[in-house]
């Protein structure tokens, strides 16, 4: 009888420890979770559309912005002000500097790099720098038109947003799949008129890097009536970034090549600023440099309203999991420890009988309980970091990007997330210790002794 109930209790003991630590990596995990895909989600539309985003103070979410003309560009756009406002007659200079190297760096001023590193050589890149307000890492000026797109058989409207070639390599670099590769990427800068397609679009028209993509734009004419005009940029790449509302919807082009299908010419629709890893952009200290009524300034957070919308949503996901694991932490507390009570109860009649008071008793019970939890938080902690790591390492549970935006679960462990569930675990579990041991009081030393 000994050795069965003796083995009876570690069973119980055993039960307890893992359901405290399935708790606890549980909560872990899904904080991790969720707090990664929202940021990852954050990250990436911040790396597309900016930190802040500069448009018309009338524009409404959802339709096609409006355009404003280059003279209401603010003074801390620097340089960037002659490019846009002579952007349709010098042509896709910058495209050309970028593409052709020194033979046209040596004309307009430009280097041969692309990308990132082509802010350092190209010379009016590095003046609109210079320009930058603190905490500004790279601003760009675009103009966003909609357009009608058409492939082989296939036609799709979209909004085609028009930047400077080294704008688009700063934002969209990261999310490019193909390129024009040998001759045709030196094309591209030739010809002065390229786009960036979605991979998704690119299938759907059954189009390819080097080939052209005809663009038709709707113009108004002298009486406001809607004439169709073409162009035929070349595909110079493909991207991906795994945003429905970009991957679907959005091309990039030359900035010129919008310019010229624009109302007010030359204008602009966005000025989009990223922030440094500093962070110390001061948004009202710009918007006082805006035209009052013409121009506002507002955050990532306001600008995609109903990404941001839907990722908060999930906080209440992750409220309605810890709740009910701190349920199960607790419930299963308080039952395998009034089990071991119940267990136990010849002991407590005995100790009882001893001379031994309540309070020692109960003390017996919490020491217990506050072994279960000691051993359950610590085998909680070890698995949830374990899992998030391996996860963060590996990416081996994946997602459909199309859906979640992202490719993979994405994990971000946070050390104050977890104090805060070791800590609440703890508290859940003396109020669950707390209550069963007090079953104790009601027990008779004749009673306890004869019960079997």
């Amino acid at each position: 009888m000994g050795s069965g109930g003796n083995s009876f209790s570690k069973n119980m003991m055993r039960l307890a420890i893992s359901a405290v630590s399935l708790s606890v990596a549980t909560m872990i995990v899904t904080i991790a979770t969720v707090k990664g895909f929202q940021n990852g989600i954050r990250n990436k539309v911040v790396q597309v559309h900016g930190s802040y985003i500069v448009d018309h103070a009338a524009n409404v979410e959802g339709a096609e912005p409006m355009v404003v003309s280059s003279k209401h560009l603010p003074a801390f756009v620097g340089d960037q002000d002659e490019e846009v406002g002579n952007g349709e007659a010098r042509g896709e200079s910058n495209e050309n500097g970028e593409e052709n190297g020194e033979e046209n760096g040596e004309e307009k001023g430009e280097g041969k790099g692309e990308g990132k590193d082509s802010d350092c050589k190209n010379g009016e890149v590095k003046d609109k720098k210079t320009a930058l307000p603190a905490g500004v890492a790279h601003l760009a000026v675009s103009a966003s038109k909609a357009c009608i797109v058409k492939g082989e058989t296939e036609l799709d409207g979209v909004i085609a947003k028009g930047m400077n070639h080294s704008d688009f390599q700063f934002g969209m670099s990261g999310f490019v799949t193909k390129r024009c590769q040998g001759e045709m990427s030196a094309l591209v800068g030739k010809d002065g008129q390229w786009v960036y397609i979605s991979q998704a679009m690119a299938d759907r028209l059954r189009l390819d890097t080097g080939d052209r993509l005809t663009l038709v734009f709707f113009v108004n004419d002298s009486l406001g009536r809607g004439r169709p005009r073409a162009a035929r940029p070349l595909i110079a790449g493909l991207f991906e970034t795994g945003i429905e509302q970009i991957d679907n919807q959005v091309i990039y082009t030359g900035l010129s090549l919008v310019q010229k299908y624009l109302d007010v010419k030359p204008g602009f629709t966005q000025i989009e600023i990223w922030e440094s890893e500093a962070g110390d952009i001061d948004p009202l200290s710009l918007s006082m440099q805006l035209p009052a009524g013409t121009l506002r300034i507002s955050d990532s957070r306001q600008f995609h309203r109903q990404i941001y919308d839907w990722l908060a949503i999930l906080n209440t996901n992750v409220w309605v999991i810890l709740t009910l694991m701190a349920l199960v932490a607790i419930i299963a507390m308080s039952t395998i420890l009034l089990i071991l009570m119940v267990e136990k109860t010849s002991f407590v009649g005995i100790a009882q009988a001893m001379g031994g008071s309540i309070s020692q008793i109960q003390r017996i019970f919490l020491w217990q309980s506050a072994y279960i939890v000691t051993i359950g938080v610590v085998l909680g902690n070890a698995i949830a970091i374990l899992l998030c790591v391996i996860q963060d390492k590996t990416h081996f549970l994946t997602l459909n990007q199309e859906v979640y935006f992202v490719k993979y679960v994405m994990v971000e462990l946070d050390l104050w997330s977890i104090l805060w569930v070791n800590a609440g675990i703890v508290l859940a579990s003396i109020m669950a210790a707390v209550l069963p041991v007090q079953w104790i009081k009601r027990m008779t030393p004749s009673r306890a002794i004869r019960f079997q």
